[in-house]
């Protein structure tokens, strides 16, 4: 699920510098996100796992270290410490797929499954769990760099680090990390490390925890290397085709040759979308005023509302997009100020939900509304001339105060290595009588 792709298609509207089919610098460091490359773009045809592993990771990771990187990080989830509040999301986007009868004590089979079999197996924990394995012996043992060059394999426990198997240089646990959940976050943790460091991640969470980081006063580089957004150009048509890069570091040579409509990628300069956002975008929102008290805090109030538009830990509000967010922002950034906490870093539940979404639904349905507290605006859009469909769709006033606390946390989450337990009262999760989590409404 990640996020709501049209936050990233805004930023590249507004900021088109900060997004470029080139390098934006030389890295010291590139971390692939391996949960994502372990879904294969198609497989039409027999293929061994050996194939598989070439093609999905053993050519990516070549190919930087063919290019002088000194680490190339490889990064899977550890289900043991992935947040419990994720179970949601993972439910739903799984709820269509048919369960695998795999155990723990079962072999993977011959060949690689094809088709929508790949898609049903690689959604049985036991199965990804047992393929992310292979694809860490297969690696580690093939491996091939040069002296100075190490891979760094991010799955459960502490991260290990691998030279050349022609080295007689041992794997070497890094100590001083520990097991961390989701593959999503762990690259944070090596900007302590590299100063350049390039995130070859599609999931496009990948862009506001970089930004978080950055309003944390990270000095150092980061790109995040990513499938390309497509936006409209000034001439009102989407980019032309002409202008698109032929291929990527994380494309292979086979993928472009077999199908023309390759994937495109581009590469994110984070510290430019930073400066940009805070510096340019949202001082426009305030007339270039002056607000102190919530200085240095503006990505933490943005990623507020990339909350509110849906993540892997927080539903979105109905009918309102991340465009639609967006669009409203210099209507918007006064009110979350008013209800956006700056000594807790976190928004005040009852305030946003009367200040802040209630304004969102006014804006969203003007001629049905008036701009009022939450239980007003909905009293009056369930009384108009709206659609039953569109009535039906609108939030209650306790779903949206539970999703303002799952945003808190999700808050907490993205900025923070260590955040506390989701499942309490103030975040909106909490269990059922079997132990499964649920939102609180």
């Amino acid at each position: 699920m990640t996020i709501d792709s049209s936050w990233i298609a805004c930023f590249k509207e507004e900021i088109p510098a900060a997004f470029t089919p080139h390098p934006c610098f030389k890295p010291d460091a590139v971390f692939v996100d391996g949960q994502i490359r372990l879904m294969p773009s198609s497989i039409d045809s027999v293929m061994s796992w050996d194939d598989y592993i070439k093609r999905q990771f053993e050519r990516v990771l070549q190919r930087y270290f063919e290019r002088g990187v000194s680490c190339v990080i490889l990064a899977f989830d550890d289900y043991a410490h992935v947040p419990s509040a994720k179970n949601m999301t993972q439910f739903k986007r799984r709820r269509h797929v048919p369960s695998l009868d795999f155990s723990a004590r079962d072999c993977l089979p011959p060949c690689v499954p094809r088709g929508e079999e790949f898609t049903r197996c690689i959604s049985n924990r036991t199965f990804k769990a047992k393929l992310i394995q292979l694809v860490i012996h297969r690696l580690t043992t093939n491996l091939r760099c040069a002296d100075g060059q190490c891979l760094v394999v991010d799955y459960a426990g502490s991260p290990v680090r691998h030279y050349s198997a022609d080295s007689r240089l041992p794997p070497e646990p890094i100590a001083e990390f520990g097991p961390l959940g989701e593959a999503d976050v762990k690259f944070v943790r090596y900007t302590e490390i590299y100063d350049k460091l390039q995130v070859d991640s599609v999931d496009g969470d990948s862009i506001p925890i970089a930004l978080l980081l950055m309003e944390k006063g990270h000095a150092g580089k980061i790109s995040v290397l990513r499938m390309q957004t497509r936006v409209k150009s000034h001439g009102g048509d989407a980019e032309p085709a002409s202008k698109k890069p032929k291929t990527a570091p994380s494309q292979s040579v086979a993928q472009v040759d077999k199908k023309p409509a390759a994937r495109v990628y581009e590469y994110v300069d984070v510290r430019l979308l930073f400066d940009c956002l805070v510096s340019m975008v949202i001082p426009q929102c305030v007339g270039r005023a002056s607000l102190a008290s919530h200085q240095g805090q503006e990505i933490s109030m943005l990623v507020c509302l990339v909350g509110l538009s849906g993540t892997d830990f927080t539903r979105g509000l109905p009918l309102v997009s991340g465009k639609t967010l967006y669009e409203f922002l210099p209507s918007l950034w006064m009110r979350l100020c008013r209800c956006y906490d700056p000594s807790a870093r976190q928004l005040v539940p009852d305030a946003a939900l009367n200040l802040l979404v209630s304004r969102i639904y006014h804006l969203k349905f003007q001629k049905h509304s008036a701009d009022r507290e939450m239980a007003e605006v909905l009293s009056s859009l369930m009384s108009s001339k709206l659609s039953v469909k569109t009535k039906e769709r609108l939030p209650s006033a306790d779903v949206v105060r539970c999703t303002l606390q799952n945003t808190n946390w999700l808050l907490r989450y993205w900025r923070e290595l260590d955040p506390p337990d989701p499942v309490q009262p103030q975040f909106g999760f909490c269990r059922t009588r079997t132990g499964a989590v649920q939102f609180c409404a």
